[in-house]
Order: structure tokens, then C-alpha cells, then sequence
């Protein structure tokens, strides 16, 4: 996936506001209100702090200037928008390291099911993907970090269209080169939903991606653990 270098810009992050998707980074010298692309506090993951950032200039008329696009951590940059994650599995479907998901020549994205929308859906299967970011800094890391009701319900969702016999899949995207396995977190509720996905044909994959020079690629896979792990 191609990153326009033209619209690529440096700064320095300086805090994540409380107000969901802000914070202010020095751009040229001059404390910047930017968008982060994350529903989620990203300090509960990252030390952004007085770190270098890469910023995407976002399009005219909007409110703030400039989006975070990703994080300089000792030499390699961690992307932090996580709807790119969608986008870029998108982009990449038609690749023959998915062929394993059979004739992919009409994908969709943003499908609604009642009330459970898609990230991508192959209709000639009855395909439906769900595509997950994972942020952290380790070489393992748990998921989810803590129990949401929306994606508990989520889960729920997916569970009636397995039942209904779509096929569907699960995928993890890691933005750090360091993160190698991803363990469903036992003690969650979600761990309890997903095993029961999982007995009823859910497929799950992961994958590592990086950010090199001004394009976006796969690494390597992750390994996706649903036990806990050993102490």
C-alpha cells in the first residue's frame, strides 16, 4: 500500500488531550492541535511523549491541519491510525498470499448485515472479514486490553452468521516489527464469545506490518494464541 510522501510531515508529540482523537504536536516549532485516527487512548499502549511523529495533511476545510500517521520508536515507525488497517487488507485481498479465501473478484467493504457491519464481505462466497489493529511495544501482547460491550456484541453478531453459514474470518494486524504473538486474554469475556466462534468455524490469521520508506507491507504472520500464557 503506497503512502503519498508529498503529503508526509514530521513533528514532535507533546500529549494526547482529553477530548477523544486530539492531541497537540510541535510542527514547525508551533504547538499544532492534530486528529489521531484511534478510538482508543493511545497512551494506554505507547509512550508518545517528546517523540517524533509522522504527520498526513488532511484535506481542505477540515478542522485541524493534520493527522498522526505513526510514532519513531528506536528507528522504526509504529503506525497509529488503525482504520488503515481496514484499508489496507482491502488493498491487499486480491494478493495470492490471501488466495487461501478461494475467488476474490468482487470484494466490498463496509457491508451491513442488520445491525453488524462488515469490513470486507466476498459475495460470491459469503465471505465476511473482520480485520483487528493491535498496538504494543512487546513481543507478546494480550487482546483486547479490557472487555467492551460493543465488541462483545460484535462478536455475537458474527456468531449468528456463522450459524447462518457464512464463512468468516478473523484478522489481527500488528503495526509494531516487534509484536510476534497476539494471546486472547483467558480472564475476558471476549475470550469466552470467541472460543465459541472459533467451535462454530471461525478462521483466524494475523500478520506483522511495516511502515518502509513510503509504502506499507506485510512482514511476517502472527502467531494467535488462545491459551494462556505459560508462567
Amino acid at each position: 500500500m503506497k503512502i503519498n510522501p508529498e503529503i508526509i510531515s514530521k513533528g514532535l508529540f507533546l500529549e494526547e488531550l482529553k477530548p477523544r482523537f486530539r492531541c497537540i504536536v510541535l510542527v514547525n516549532g508551533e504547538e499544532t492541535p492534530c486528529y489521531i485516527p484511534a478510538s482508543c487512548k493511545l497512551s494506554n499502549f505507547l509512550n508518545l511523549q517528546k517523540q517524533e511523529v509522522l504527520l498526513v495533511k488532511n484535506k481542505t476545510g477540515k478542522e485541524l491541519h493534520y493527522s498522526v500517521f505513526a510514532v519513531n520508536h528506536k528507528g522504526h515507525y509504529i503506525i497509529l491510525d488503525l482504520a488503515l488497517a481496514n484499508k489496507f487488507i482491502f488493498q491487499e485481498i486480491h494478493r495470492r498470499r490471501f488466495s487461501f479465501l478461494g475467488k476474490r473478484s468482487c470484494v466490498l467493504s463496509e457491508v451491513k448485515f442488520s445491525n453488524y457491519r462488515a469490513d470486507i464481505f466476498i459475495p460470491s462466497s459469503n465471505t465476511v472479514i473482520e480485520v483487528k489493529s493491535v498496538i504494543s511495544l512487546s513481543k507478546e501482547t494480550e487482546y483486547p486490553l479490557s472487555d467492551s460491550l460493543r465488541m462483545i456484541t460484535q462478536l455475537k453478531q458474527i456468531k449468528e452468521l456463522l450459524h447462518l453459514g457464512y464463512s468468516v474470518y478473523y484478522f489481527f494486524i500488528a503495526f509494531s516489527p516487534k509484536t510476534r504473538i497476539v494471546h486472547i486474554r483467558r480472564s475476558s469475556q471476549f475470550y469466552s464469545v470467541f472460543m465459541e466462534c472459533l467451535s462454530l468455524g471461525l478462521h483466524c490469521f494475523g500478520w506483522r506490518v511495516s511502515l518502509q520508506k513510503d509504502e506499507i507491507k506485510i512482514t511476517s504472520k502472527l502467531t494467535i494464541e488462545y491459551a494462556e500464557k505459560n508462567t
